[in-house]
């Protein structure tokens, strides 16, 4: 069963045929309730609980005791000190645990798959690429899943923007796996970036079927789709698929992850003057009735757009609150990280009241450490989003003025953007009329 577990969690899918990850954990531990390896692996997938959880510390101080007391390798006692790393928020440590272990295992998916995804939500988009650079040449195609291990470096490969490598990885990863969901993933991140936004609705519309059914990313491929839509103006086909597909989820799921696809996804539209009706709802709903952990700054910010559009101002004062204290009291790489957070959430709440100058006085100095919350740079994207429609809409000359400078840049790192190309000629004529 551990296997099992772990080759679902190496496709990023779900195995009916022997009941799903969660149906494998726990037939595994059934099994084995001491095996330690297994249970380092459950208290990884529980990693949205924090060092704050009392219960789930217990459990992590029992493990690291369990290591001790039996004969295991030394690969399973750094797994264990891994585990107990991350849920200390020290998630760059953690990485530095698994980095050794892959230098002599370099076959050991688990420990790539945790490096790579806490480099992801750190934003370290080289670590994402090079942890696979490490290894994948000593893996070779007579590997089960050595395409999906193709799949991983491609996206790592789009998020340092070699494009064209990152194209032809992914493409080779999906003639070995068309099921291949990451690899999906990563061709969408590819036209994405290369404003081929087009070609990327027929790619996901004709794939759908190969990725939708059990994914563990179907939803953000919906968001991809969503975000296609939106850069080509097609504003009510991105509202239908966020209505079909996203909100369901979110509603379903209690999916954090979910939650900042949604919350995007309309803070987008609005962006565009699109009125989203009472949309906002589901997404409020969900911010207020989950506890606050602050174990990734990126969430964070959603959480507080959620409840800002939610028009609950007491709670943004509580997102605030919550999160300055913890800058104060708390631990590790999210603690750290409040120097760029704090005045990330201080710039949406001035966008929010209006405050559009104090938006971009707090946004233009920090915005190439936005990087550091976490996230690709195509869900990044919203908080540049964010600067440029605040200088839009400041009444400030000079502010239209920015707002034209940063279209410009876009244009040259996207030169098929419709987005910009409305965009710009309405700072054109703003720009014009104030001459």
């Amino acid at each position: 069963m551990f296997d099992a577990t772990v080759t679902q969690i190496a496709k990023t899918c779900e195995d009916p045929t022997v009941g799903g990850t969660g149906t494998t954990l726990q037939k595994m531990l059934e099994a084995d309730p001491n095996f330690v390896l297994g249970l380092a692996l459950k208290n990884h997938l529980s990693r949205k609980k924090s060092f704050n959880d009392a219960k789930y510390a217990a459990e992590l101080d029992q493990l690291v005791a369990l290591a001790e007391k039996q004969n295991v390798t030394s690969r399973e006692k750094l797994h264990v000190q891994a585990i107990k790393l991350q849920a200390e928020g020290e998630g760059m440590k953690a990485c530095q645990v698994w980095e050794r272990i892959l230098v002599d295992h370099p076959h050991d998916i688990l420990a790539l798959r945790f490096a790579y995804m806490s480099y992801l939500v750190s934003g370290q988009s080289a670590q994402i690429r090079d942890t696979v650079c490490r290894v994948l040449p000593q893996w070779n195609i007579s590997h089960p899943l050595y395409g999906y291990l193709l799949g991983l470096y491609a996206f790592g490969l789009e998020e340092t923007n070699l494009f064209d490598q990152a194209e032809k990885t992914a493409k080779k990863a999906l003639e070995l796996n068309r099921q291949d969901s990451w690899a999906t993933h990563s061709m969408t991140h590819v036209m994405e970036s290369m404003g081929r936004t087009r070609e990327g609705e027929t790619f996901l519309s004709a794939t759908e079927s190969d990725w939708a059914p059990l994914s563990h990313v179907t939803y953000h491929l919906y968001w991809h789709w969503s975000l296609y839509n939106i850069e080509e103006g097609n504003f009510e086909n991105a509202l239908s698929v966020f209505d079909s597909k996203i909100a369901s989820h979110l509603k379903n799921s209690g999916s954090w992850f979910t939650m900042t696809d949604a919350t995007s996804i309309l803070y987008r539209l609005e962006f565009e003057g699109v009125n989203v009706g009472d949309r906002w709802k589901t997404i409020y709903d969900f911010c207020v009735g989950h506890p606050w952990e602050h174990t990734w700054a990126f969430e964070d910010a959603h959480l507080l757009i959620g409840c800002s559009r939610g028009k609950d101002q007491e709670k943004c004062k509580q997102v605030m609150n919550s999160l300055k204290d913890f800058a104060e009291h708390g631990q590790g790489d999210m603690k750290r990280l409040t120097s760029v957070s704090i005045p990330l959430l201080e710039a949406i709440q001035c966008y929010e009241a209006e405050d559009y100058a104090g938006a971009i006085d707090i946004l233009l100095p920090i915005r190439y450490n936005i990087i550091q919350i976490g996230g690709s740079h195509a869900q990044r994207d919203v908080f540049n989003l964010l600067l440029l429609h605040a200088a839009i809409k400041s009444k400030e000359p000079v502010h239209h003025k920015i707002a034209r400078s940063l279209l410009m840049e876009r244009r040259q790192l996207k030169e098929k953007s419709p987005m910009v190309d409305r965009l710009l000629e309405k700072v054109q004529a703003a720009i014009s009329a104030e001459s």
